[in-house]
């Protein structure tokens, strides 16, 4: 039988067997703090930072809401690189620029419809 036990929430080391082997998972706790700081951050949907992450959308819907109930214990090491890759600063500049580009388009449709028919 093997006992799992948690090895250090701040790495991305794996998850240990009391017998020393490695496992094949990492704390998934990291990884949520970090969608929720980047959420917070750039106010991007969580959807859009899957696809950055390029991670499936149920992991980090399973990772920010848990999964049946119950919040996700642990994750693949390359899933959390993935997500623990984000970069709020250009994800953040990335929203400006859209937000931008929509108060442009605002400007010109309101241009638009003050010229007199």
């Amino acid at each position: 039988m093997n006992n799992h036990t948690l090895m250090s929430c701040d790495t991305l080391r794996p998850l240990g067997c009391a017998d020393g082997t490695a496992g094949a998972w990492v704390p998934a706790e990291p990884s949520r703090f970090w969608l929720w700081y980047v959420i917070g951050v750039t106010g991007m949907p969580w959807p859009a930072l899957a696809a950055r992450a390029g991670v499936s959308v149920t992991l980090v819907q399973h990772l920010l809401f848990g999964r049946l109930g119950r919040p996700v214990q642990r994750i693949s090491p390359t899933d959390a690189r993935r997500i623990r890759a984000l970069d709020v600063t250009a994800l953040a500049a990335l929203g400006e620029a859209r937000l931008g580009e929509a108060g442009l388009r605002e400007d010109a449709m309101s241009a638009d419809s003050s010229v007199p028919a």
